[in-house]
């Protein structure tokens, strides 16, 4: 039984003799995702519905981390990247957890598609999705759309093209989210103890 639960990259070589290329390979053909602890940030807390993001609520999480196959690839390759999702490991370590809609900005927007609030316990497996936790902010096209509308209610022979950019103005949202990113670095990155016995097993047997 290995001491901890999960490795970081950089001690596989020394500890089982397991090398980046075998991770990359691994990640490759057997679907393993890297995983990196996180300090304490708020997230958004949901799944995917039809390829669309559902929140549940938004809490504030401190734990592992999952990518997926592609991100972790992506990692590897280029040593560090920005993500803008991962999936959650520890719903243990949720908290000030709460499944009201914070936000002014009407749905669906960009990355969040539907609000539907329940208790976390629903989730579980490793399909937990997380996004960071959004800005909320004006939004600067409406104003702009706006400022056009007014430019052109000012023209006598242009009714139709003001007709036009009023309703392209009821159209925009007034408020957006403004989703940051996740900045992750291969150094960071580590495996789960029972990744590397599924695996690895011959390599941590003798551990």
């Amino acid at each position: 039984m290995l001491d901890k639960k999960y490795y970081n990259l950089n001690e596989l070589d020394t500890l089982f003799q397991i090398s980046i290329a075998d991770i990359s390979y691994a990640v490759e053909k057997k679907d393993l995702g890297l995983v990196f602890y996180r300090q304490a940030t708020k997230y958004l807390i949901g799944s995917l519905s039809n390829r669309k993001f559902v929140s549940i609520g938004s809490a504030t999480y401190e734990g592992l981390i999952k990518l997926d196959k592609k991100t972790s690839l992506e990692v590897i390759k280029q040593k560090s990247i920005t993500v803008d999702r991962a999936l959650l490991l520890q719903m243990e370590n949720i908290k000030d957890w709460s499944g009201d809609y914070p936000f002014n900005c009407e749905l669906p927007s960009s990355r969040l598609n539907a609000w539907a609030p329940e208790e976390p316990h629903i989730l579980g497996g490793d399909k937990i999705l997380a996004f960071p936790y959004p800005k909320e902010k004006e939004n600067p096209f409406k104003s702009t759309t706006e400022s056009s509308a007014s430019v052109t209610d000012a023209i006598d022979d242009s009714n139709k093209q003001t007709d036009s950019a009023d309703k392209n103005s009821k159209q925009q949202a007034d408020f957006i989210l403004d989703f940051p990113k996740i900045e992750l670095a291969l150094k960071d990155a580590c495996i789960l103890s029972s990744k590397l016995i599924e695996l690895f097993p011959s390599k941590v047997s003798g551990t």
